[in-house]
């Protein structure tokens, strides 16, 4: 399997993973109370933030590791066993750790069911490396099957614990089912060479564990960046109002599947231009990707700010109406997501600086979010993520920028750009001012519709993007996507 197809297949789990979570998640919601499924994401922001730290970027490691190894299978075999301790240590870390966490958050119950989802890390760290293995060798077929068929069960063991057991105790008994499965059904899928006895090689292990804590630091800055709100607002709001917050920060499967798919596309590209001195063809490949980006996206971030209390109440309920205005504002980081912001910076090895820049983020979010709750509550820990995502990104396109003694702006096409910005924002706009039904689902669903078709329209008739730049992805539509790309292939070709 090429290694296109393996980032495709990395792609699509990664969107069917979303795109059922996010089918999922309003039934959920609906189930349970508000303060029930506030005690579920404060379990799940614990355990996520263990698993984050813990797995020491090990998923990543493996890649390197067999890329450049003449002896994959021990490799393969000291990075298992290292995870398999990291997984130990972590399960170790969340069962003595959960009373602190219970009296932090305020909330007893926290430290019960901590304990009963704790064993999750230690299956769940081992897995991701062995997946990583299985996308190496070229079994990402297998593997997505991995991650498909454990969403299914996932669903099926959440829906049974709420409707049989009505109990969050079985719920998270029922995920460190689902770990243990997905881990014994990768094993499975690894080629049997791969279990031969081999000797474990200590120093390697740590040389390995070393490289992971380097390529795992700014993963781990990234997630106390994004995640700071929740823990501040665990530890100064009530259970409600965390889950009120939690809801109203959900982001979009395909957004986020479409900025990761550039990302993955564009660095080699850079590496391979900053490698060669090309400072100019990196400033031209950026300047299309991020106005291309931007009109893909800002029609739909529009529509999503516009009608943010409309779409929050019919997908979560009228229960968590007051998510919008904080989903509203959440929703203006995704502005940002037109251009892959470390590329440059990871080609130059300026890894050290990157770090930095990320440490400061954090210190500054923390501050930010300990003020802004205590005066404003939620919104404040929304408006402090979204004012330090903004300054975190513009000082790594400044970084950046410097590095190629180019200027920032040159990255952008500023007439194309307005032009995306006036009509993304206009037609959503119109018709909210109208005021006609914008309170109904199916009225603004198809006021967002319209919206995207006119501004594509636009983009294209502008020549603000050309259509033989987006025909790959149309002809990917199923059944009609070939023959509605020949059609737009002529229309836009006079």
């Amino acid at each position: 399997m090429s290694k296109t197809e393996r980032v495709i297949a990395l792609v699509a789990a990664q969107g069917f993973n979303a795109v059922v979570n996010f089918l999922f998640l309003p039934y959920f919601v609906r189930v349970l109370s508000r303060e029930e499924y506030g005690l579920y994401g404060q379990v799940i922001l614990v355990a996520d933030t263990a698993r984050t730290v813990f797995s020491l970027g090990m998923a990543t490691v493996m890649y390197v590791s067999l890329a450049r190894s003449k002896d994959k299978i021990g490799d393969f075999k000291t990075i298992f066993i290292s995870s398999l301790a990291q997984g130990f240590l972590g399960f170790l870390a969340i069962f003595f750790s959960a009373g602190l966490f219970a009296n932090w958050f305020h909330n007893q119950q926290l430290g019960t069911l901590l304990r009963i989802y704790s064993p999750y890390i230690l299956f769940y760290i081992p897995y991701l490396c062995v997946n990583s293995l299985l996308i190496f060798l070229g079994r990402a077929r297998q593997s997505l099957f991995i991650v498909s068929s454990g969403l299914l069960l996932r669903v099926i063991l959440m829906v049974g614990a709420v409707q049989i057991f009505h109990s969050l105790s079985v719920v998270f008994l029922g995920l460190v089912l689902l770990a243990v499965v997905q881990l014994a059904m990768g094993l499975a899928c690894v080629p049997r060479s791969y279990f031969r006895m081999t000797r474990f090689n200590t120093s390697h292990a740590l040389e390995r564990i070393t490289l992971g804590a380097q390529l795992g630091f700014t993963e781990v800055m990234w997630f106390i960046i994004m995640y700071t709100d929740k823990f501040m607002i665990a530890s100064l709001l009530s259970v409600e109002e965390f889950a009120i917050y939690r809801t109203a920060t959900i982001e979009l499967p395909v957004i986020g599947t479409l900025y990761t798919s550039i990302a993955a596309i564009v660095m080699p590209m850079v590496s391979k231009h900053y490698a060669e001195g090309n400072f100019d063809s990196i400033v031209k490949l950026k300047r299309k990707l991020i106005t291309i980006t931007a009109a893909l996206i800002y029609p739909a971030i529009f529509f999503l700010i516009v009608f943010s209390r409309t779409l929050v109440t019919t997908y979560f309920s009228k229960k968590y109406a007051a998510g919008g205005v904080v989903f509203a504002i959440v929703s203006c980081s995704l502005f940002f997501r037109v251009n892959d912001y470390l590329d440059i910076l990871i080609s130059s090895g300026k890894g050290r600086l990157v770090m930095l820049t990320y440490l400061a983020a954090v210190v500054f979010n923390i501050i930010g979010n300990s003020i802004l709750i205590r005066k404003f509550g939620y919104l404040g820990a929304a408006f402090s993520t979204l004012f330090t995502y903004g300054m975190l990104v513009s000082t790594l396109l400044l970084l950046s920028a410097r590095t190629i003694k180019k200027s920032w702006l040159d990255f952008f096409d500023l007439p194309k750009l307005a032009i995306v910005v006036i009509v993304s924002a206009s037609a959503p706009l119109a018709f909210y001012f109208s005021g006609f039904h914008t309170d109904k689902i199916l009225f603004v669903l198809s006021y967002g519709a319209v919206s995207a078709i006119f501004a594509y329209f636009v983009f294209l008739k502008a020549n603000v993007i050309e259509y033989r730049d987006i025909s790959p992805i149309v002809r990917k539509v199923p059944a009609l996507g070939v023959l509605v790309d020949r059609g737009l292939s002529q229309y836009f070709a006079t």
